[in-house]
């Protein structure tokens, strides 16, 4: 019985942290996180921990979900989301965590005799419009590894610093709150 409840307390604190993740996670604003960064100097990681982060500012605003180029995104081993970003009704997902460790080999799964097999990433939308991500634990060190970002411009919400909703509004993003709720700018207070 209590191998069983160590087993699921591990599963269910991987995939659901205690609180929400839209509301507390860590912002990676890195502009060397970009698919198309590329330098001969590396950064080495240090926004990544058991935290949920969000890709804002320079960094652009989603992980990449296709292989860059080998010593892109400012560091020699990229790593990218090998999977889709979920719609907010599909709630957290998981996918693998690539990293590129050669130039014509794109991405160790957890199938493959690697040192980084084996390494995941977990994604939800938040109501905002943006996305959020958790890797719990990787298999091998973050030296020479980062994950990379990209800039996607066709959707204003994954900018936005919305929490309840978010709607595309001729190109610009916009707040909406519960029915339940007043909006005031980006916010959103009680009914009086």
């Amino acid at each position: 019985m209590f191998l069983l409840l160590v087993i699921l307390s591990t599963a269910f604190s991987e995939a659901t942290p205690g609180v929400d993740p839209c509301q507390d996670y860590v912002e990676l604003d890195e502009a060397w996180r970009k698919t198309s960064f590329s330098s001969s100097y590396y950064a080495q990681e240090t926004g990544m921990t058991l935290d949920w982060f969000r890709v804002t500012g320079d960094a652009g605003n989603k992980v990449a979900n296709t292989c860059p180029s080998q010593s892109y995104c400012g560091v020699y081993y990229p790593m990218w989301m090998l999977g889709d970003h979920p719609t907010a009704a599909e709630g957290i997902v998981k996918h693998t965590l690539c990293s590129r460790i050669s130039s014509s080999y794109c991405c160790h799964t957890p199938g493959e005799s690697s040192n980084v097999k084996g390494d995941v990433i977990y994604v939800k939308k938040c109501p905002g419009g943006y996305y959020v991500y958790r890797v719990p634990n990787l298999k091998f060190a973050w030296t020479y590894r980062a994950v990379c970002s990209v800039k996607d411009s066709s959707d204003p919400c994954l900018d936005s610093n919305c929490t309840y909703g978010c709607v595309n509004n001729n190109g610009k993003y916009e707040c909406t709150c519960p029915p339940d709720m007043v909006k005031s700018g980006d916010n959103c207070g009680q009914l009086h």
